[in-house]
């Protein structure tokens, strides 16, 4: 079995002996800024599309892509029925801050 060199020396290595990593130092846990809501849902749904997009040998995925198919169209008729707000994953709290409905049918 290998192990990790810094393991040896009692210095902290990047992961312990088996592999597996271990959590960051204190000093690295720098908070980065996230990015903007619309952004992150951007790339959500382009990596979606590029997965529905792909025409796999294997019938497990053509199975999960028909699934998130599925999903989608649910989706999509909960938006154009509810609208945005009804369907938002709001907190009832988050959405008395915004001058929102508390109790909106939420879908």
């Amino acid at each position: 079995m290998t192990q990790n060199p810094a393991s040896e020396t009692g210095a902290a290595g990047p992961g312990d002996a088996n592999g597996t990593a271990r959590p960051a130092a204190a000093s690295d846990n720098a908070l980065a800024p996230l990015p903007p809501r619309a952004e992150v849902c951007a790339g959500l749904r382009a990596k979606v599309l590029a997965f529905l997009e792909e025409t796999p040998d294997d019938e497990i995925l053509r199975g999960l892509q028909g699934q998130v198919r599925v999903a989608m169209g649910v989706i999509e008729e909960s938006l154009g029925r509810y609208g945005y707000v009804v369907c938002s994953l709001l907190q009832p709290s988050q959405r008395l801050r915004l001058g929102m409905d508390r109790d909106a049918r939420v879908c």
